[in-house]
């Protein structure tokens, strides 16, 4: 019997209240999303945000997850420390599953109230601080990772890094990477046309981190280097976010214009990855990026900067990886995954293997349903 079964059989319930800095269309957000639809339904879940949430996001959750919006200003906020404890202690839930560094000082909140387990989860490191040595972030996780049952790591160069780097115990951390529904992200047909105009496309938040600036700019380079690239290419940016004025300036500045599309933010995210050929990725910092295990499980080969946890998850059967901040490599792997066309079936394949292998939603669900079970002090 697994664990879902026997809690159910049990006849309990578990309240987990999910700590978040804001909740829209991003990897993290589609990550709680899609857990809360695929748990065992014996889990009540609430979600927090400490500054606000994206209404056409939070109306695709089911009707019974409650939202709240603490409005938190910049910096440190007293009184929004004061509305978080007034608002767990009214909600009384058993865990409080907090995620990345804006949120762990409130797990303080949590070991006053006695909420019965903590869990706070690291995602991916701030913006900026993408290698993790900024001294006061350490600090602080220290400080405040005393409040906190578990730490999880959704990558083994962050579970390294929070050991070895912040000192947590290791009793006290976990390594549980990202899952992805691999029969919601799936390739609806196998057939592979060789004639049509190539996409490379490329999903995440519009922000410095993600440094989209260097995959248009790459992306510019490999058409100005190479006119049969140019002729058969186009880059499409999938996103919204602080970035995105500078990018439009910088696309509308170049004369391969038309070859490069911003659609904005779409929900239906399985379907935009079937009308993708190969799929980019720019970051200067990344965990496991949700985007990356999507497009794989599409059956799409991956092209991405060699950053944080990637380098666990993309081989060269699957993909091709480049140096991070770095134009000329970036677009040598646009010309070098083009040379590899009559690759990339396979290559798709072969990514789609390792997703289903390593990387599946109910994998992930269990080793947080463990957690969450756990009644650890």
């Amino acid at each position: 019997m697994d664990i879902a079964a026997q809690h159910h059989n049990e006849g309990k319930h578990l309240h987990v209240v999910h700590l978040v800095f804001s909740f829209s269309f991003g990897g993290l957000e589609q990550i709680i999303k899609k857990s809360i639809e695929t748990m065992p339904k014996f889990l009540q879940h609430t979600i927090i945000c400490l500054t606000k949430s994206d209404p056409d996001f939070t109306r695709s959750l089911a009707p019974n997850v409650q939202v709240f919006e603490l409005g938190k200003p910049p910096g440190q906020s007293p009184k929004t420390l004061y509305q978080a404890y007034l608002l767990l202690k009214k909600l009384k839930p058993d865990v409080l599953h907090s995620y990345n560094l804006a949120t762990l000082e409130y797990q303080f909140i949590a070991k006053l109230l006695s909420i019965k387990v903590r869990i706070h989860a690291e995602h991916g490191r701030d913006a900026s601080d993408p290698h993790g040595t900024n001294k006061k972030y350490i600090l602080w996780r220290k400080v405040f990772s005393r409040f906190v049952d578990y730490h999880v790591c959704v990558s083994e160069d962050l579970y390294s890094w929070l050991s070895k780097t912040v000192n947590i115990p290791k009793d006290r951390a976990r390594l549980i990477k990202n899952g992805v529904d691999t029969t919601h992200f799936c390739k609806t047909s196998d057939s592979f046309d060789n004639n049509l105009t190539n996409i490379y496309g490329h999903a995440a938040r519009l922000d410095r981190v993600k440094n989209q600036a260097n995959l248009v700019r790459a992306f510019i380079q490999a058409c100005e280097l190479s006119n049969q690239f140019q002729q058969c290419s186009k880059l499409v940016l999938v996103g919204d976010g602080t970035e995105r004025q500078a990018l439009e300036r910088l696309i509308d500045s170049s004369s391969f214009k038309p070859q490069i599309e911003m659609w904005g933010s779409l929900s239906d995210m399985a379907n935009v990855y079937r009308q993708f050929d190969v799929f980019v990725l720019s970051s200067d910092a990344e965990g496991i990026p949700m985007t990356i295990l999507e497009a794989m499980s599409t059956k799409l080969p991956v092209l991405s900067t060699s950053v944080g946890g990637i380098p666990e998850v993309i081989n060269d059967t699957c993909g091709y990886l480049v140096k991070p901040s770095h134009v000329d490599s970036l677009c040598d792997g646009f010309l070098q995954m083009h040379a590899q066309k009559h690759q990339w079936e396979s290559m798709g394949s072969a990514g789609r293997a390792i997703v289903e292998k390593d990387f599946s939603q109910h994998r992930m669900n269990e080793e947080y349903l463990f957690l969450y079970q756990s009644r650890k002090r």
